[in-house]
């Protein structure tokens, strides 16, 4: 729980100060040995992650929730330690160990799914980031998602109709073409709505029939009139 209000709260931030958006990083805490990884701890700190490597040992992606690799770098473990504390007699005497503890920044990303460390295209070790992800790209704005957090999702606000008015009606005026009636009073007949759908489109119609029948009365009235004084003629 003291995770996720962590989570919140860095994100809160995020979006306050744009500048600090683009230095969030994952820090990962990993165990090695002989070549197998294990996550110790992981969580989002406010700080900008070392650029991607291409000598390493092992690869490391991050992925999205659509599969696309985010980001991508290289490393190797250390495996050399000194005798603590380093003095004249053991500082040419390094040793070697198949154990350590591989620390790691990397690039906070809204839409991340996994990192994945693989060692010759093969995939070793895997872990889920979803717990610090805002925007999960199934195509719905969920509840936690924004169109600042997750253009993906949440396309309301980007002065495009992608919605419809009632989903959207920043984007989508009423009575416009977007393959929904949304049958709002409000004079505006909504061609989207079939018969008898939208009120406005009722009014419309009620309208132009009376029209109708009044232009047609006035047209028999005004040839009564005309025949009339003919005749008196």
């Amino acid at each position: 729980m003291k995770l996720k209000i962590g989570v919140v709260c860095t994100l809160f931030v995020a979006l306050l100060f744009p500048v600090v958006s683009s230095s969030l990083s994952y820090s990962l805490s990993l165990d090695y040995s002989a070549g197998n990884f294990s996550l110790s701890s992981m969580s989002l700190v406010s700080a900008s992650s070392p650029a991607s490597a291409k000598d390493g040992l092992y690869d490391l992606q991050i992925v999205s929730y659509k599969s696309e690799k985010l980001f991508e770098t290289s490393f190797s473990p250390s495996s050399i330690f000194f005798s603590i504390p380093i003095n004249n007699e053991t500082r040419n005497s390094a040793l070697r160990s198949s154990k350590t503890k591989v620390n790691l920044l990397l690039p906070w990303f809204s839409n991340a799914k996994t990192v994945v460390i693989l060692k010759n295209n093969s995939k070793i070790f895997s872990a889920s980031l979803t717990q610090f992800s805002s925007c999960n790209e199934n195509n719905r704005c969920d509840i936690g998602e924004s169109l600042t957090l997750c253009p993906q999702d949440c396309t309301c606000g980007n002065n495009i109709c992608e919605e419809n008015h009632l989903t959207c009606a920043r984007d989508c005026p009423s009575g416009g073409s977007d393959n929904s009636c949304d049958s709002v009073a409000d004079n505006i007949c909504d061609l989207d709505c079939e018969k008898n759908g939208d009120v406005d489109c009722r009014n419309a119609l009620f309208r132009s029939s009376n029209m109708s029948v009044g232009v047609g009365l006035f047209v028999i009235i005004g040839i009564i009139l005309f025949f009339a004084v003919r005749k008196k003629k």
